[in-house]
């Protein structure tokens, strides 16, 4: 495994290679990492090459010892900085995620499980399962005391490579799909797609450590049908 550095503190004039050919090879690496490159000489040369490069620092030897610390300190603030931002965004993605599916999961329960038509004043941007398109409905149903993500992460990942796009509700020990096509074409037909799901069921029935019923309506439905279909398949 590569390490990565956060800062660089190198000298120009090394035997073997300079600091400007090491400032080259870290940029080609590590094009965020952090580099002060120190000389004894005042080179415009130097100076030029550096500037290219951005997080770059060049400081001459005879600055103070204060100077050379300040600029430290300077950079890594900066690299504090840039860190506390990304931990932000990071944040901020992953609450967004789970809003999305808690809505996602909400729309399965109120609609589908209770059937209650679709909320009027719902926002559906950047929610994945979307009313308009038609779907796959799938149950399945642990028969032993297992855990229901046992089904429901392979199951999904392998119908998301197949360009399907997965939203499941948990229930104690069922578990409720709801499949829609990513896009619409030859690749992923609606006969094509129904055959791709009964086949990684049959698969996941073979292979999984505990036995599951599965109830699959294998045609693509309306929304306003999913409801229905859903009592019948558990009847």
């Amino acid at each position: 495994m590569q390490m990565q550095f956060d800062l660089v503190i190198t000298d120009i004039s090394m035997p073997g290679m300079n600091g400007l050919e090491l400032l080259k090879s870290i940029k080609r690496t590590w094009p965020r990492t952090y580099v002060i490159l120190l000389t004894v000489y005042s080179s415009f040369e130097y100076a030029y090459e550096a500037n290219k490069y951005d997080r770059v620092e060049y400081l001459l030897k005879i600055e103070s010892y204060d100077e050379i610390l300040k600029t430290v300190r300077r950079t890594v603030e900066a690299i504090e900085a840039e860190r506390a931002q990304e931990m932000l965004h990071l944040q901020n993605e992953l609450e967004l995620r789970a809003v999305r599916r808690g809505v996602e999961q909400y729309l399965i329960r109120h609609c589908v499980v209770q059937g209650k038509p679709l909320p009027r004043d719902l926002n559906f941007a950047g929610i994945g399962l979307q009313p308009e398109k038609q779907s796959l409905l799938l149950c399945t149903m642990m028969v032993s005391d297992s855990e229901p993500l046992s089904i429901c992460e392979p199951l999904s990942d392998v119908l998301e490579k197949r360009g399907l796009q997965v939203f499941s509700l948990s229930l104690q020990a069922e578990q409720i799909f709801l499949i829609q096509r990513a896009e619409a074409n030859d690749e992923n037909a609606p006969e094509v797609c129904i055959s791709a799901v009964g086949e990684e069921l049959e698969g996941l029935n073979q292979s999984a450590p505990h036995s599951f019923f599965a109830a699959f309506v294998q045609r693509f439905l309306p929304w306003e049908q999913l409801a229905s279909a859903y009592h019948s398949a558990k009847t």
